[in-house]
């Protein structure tokens, strides 16, 4: 509850009122009913990122809510906090299966080592977002599933392979634009390890059944992407060179430690931003390989899961996004790439738990564990500083925004890039929608604009 109570303190204090981004056509999407079919197909194709979760989640705000990003911003510490339960449930069940010494103490490290990454304040951006509640939600839902999936001990009769299939393709399509990827990447490699070591346990038809509906469901993203009408959004895809990709690659997976603002304040190299990269993912193969080989439990391959997916995610904003010398370290990302940490976790702890080397047995293998950690841990709290000295000027920021968006007239090129809008005409429309029906930023203010 700690972390809960802190993540709250930190979005009030802050007041991120203001909706910006992707929300600004979403807004305008709500009010163009009555919807048709063409309608909701161009609603959920926008562009590289197919699905209907955040602008569902939005409506259901405007509806329920007047659209209070404030409360969507402060209902996402919840969302969270679940997610870490559901991974702390999962690794309960496997520390049971490993029945090992120190049990108590490696679950209470295991759980603290989970909550301080998911709640790192590297992905600030997401927690001020009203999408980082949907964007957090979809993560939580893909953990969810993928847990359940891979620590299934008792087989799934015919009717349980339909629903399970009919919802893996539902969440695939609905909940995970583009990170659909991703998702469907961790999965069948993670599923497809399980069955090779013996671990699969819902048997093999269900297996069959969960390779062909994520690979049916991936098809019918790509296939329905390129017919159905597109909307207004996001094409990631640039022309990106091999060695910037490879730069977007190792700095990407260096911002699970350090962040974007750290870099900036310090001027932190390029090369050393590389190296430290490759310091997590070769640290990441290391206790990779030496987990796998030595310890085998139920749900033994959900790290494998986590990394993955985290992994791939990397890989992908690295090749959109690698042009930009510093453009895979968005703090918008850290949701998705700190995955990568969430299994490093899970391995290492495991590991203490057990006479396993690297971390037991020879002293100079110990010792080069400890090497290697060091410096992530203390990069890691380097940011927890730095965005907290920061955080007072994150309200400023937004006072500034909703100076922005509480506007009677027209909208400057400012404005639109302030409130990173896809253009003026969008951003004109959305605040003139929430002015006159008293959403978002306009719900409490006084303020009259003459017709």
């Amino acid at each position: 509850m700690l972390f809960l109570a802190a993540h709250t303190v930190y979005v009030v204090t802050i007041r991120p009122d203001v909706v910006y981004m992707d929300s600004l056509r979403y807004v305008n999407y709500y009010f163009e009913r009555p919807w048709g079919a063409e309608d909701i197909a161009r609603f959920w194709n926008q562009g590289d990122h197919r699905g209907l979760l955040s602008q569902l989640v939005l409506w259901l705000n405007i509806r329920v809510l007047g659209m209070d990003v404030l409360v969507a911003n402060v209902l996402t510490g919840f969302v969270l906090l679940w997610t870490s339960l559901v991974l702390l449930r999962s690794y309960l069940r496997f520390d049971a299966a490993l029945g090992t010494e120190f049990s108590g103490r490696r679950i209470f490290l295991a759980w603290t080592a989970f909550l301080f990454i998911i709640f790192s304040l590297a992905g600030f951006e997401l927690y001020t977002l009203d999408l980082g509640f949907a964007e957090n939600l979809r993560n939580g839902i893909f953990l969810t599933l993928g847990c359940w999936l891979l620590q299934r001990e008792d087989r799934l009769g015919a009717g349980s392979c339909l629903s399970m299939a009919l919802a893996l393709a539902l969440v695939m399509l609905v909940c995970a634009y583009g990170r659909i990827y991703a998702f469907s990447g961790a999965l069948l490699i993670s599923v497809i390890m399980a069955l090779l070591r013996s671990e699969w346990g819902a048997g093999r038809s269900a297996w069959i059944c969960v390779v062909i509906t994520v690979t049916l469901s991936l098809v019918l993203y790509i296939v329905l992407g390129a017919l159905l009408p597109q909307g207004l959004g996001n094409t990631g895809v640039q022309n990106v060179a091999l060695p910037a990709a490879a730069r977007g690659i190792l700095t990407g997976v260096a911002s699970t430690v350090i962040g974007v603002d750290v870099v900036e304040q310090f001027k932190v190299p390029m090369a050393l931003l590389a190296c430290f990269g490759a310091l997590i993912l070769s640290l990441l193969v290391w206790v990779g390989i030496a987990y796998l080989k030595r310890v085998r439990a139920s749900g033994s391959v959900i790290p494998v899961f986590l990394v993955t997916y985290g992994l791939i995610n990397v890989l992908a904003v690295a090749i959109s996004r690698g042009a930009e010398p510093h453009g895979s370290m968005a703090s918008r990302y850290y949701p998705d790439f700190c995955w990568m940490l969430l299994g490093l976790a899970w391995m290492l702890v495991a590991i203490l738990g057990q006479r396993l080397e690297p971390l037991r047995g020879k002293s100079s293998r110990r010792w080069l564990a400890v090497v290697a950690l060091t410096p992530i841990l203390a990069c890691y709290g380097l940011t927890q500083i730095v965005e907290t000295k920061i955080w007072p000027y994150r309200a400023e920021a937004f006072d500034a925004m909703r100076q922005a968006a509480l506007t009677c007239g027209g909208v400057s090129q400012d404005s639109v890039s302030l409130l990173q809008a896809n253009n003026q005409q969008i951003l004109e429309q959305a605040i003139s929608l929430q002015r006159q029906y008293r959403l978002g930023a306009w719900r409490h203010v006084q303020i009259s604009c003459p017709n």
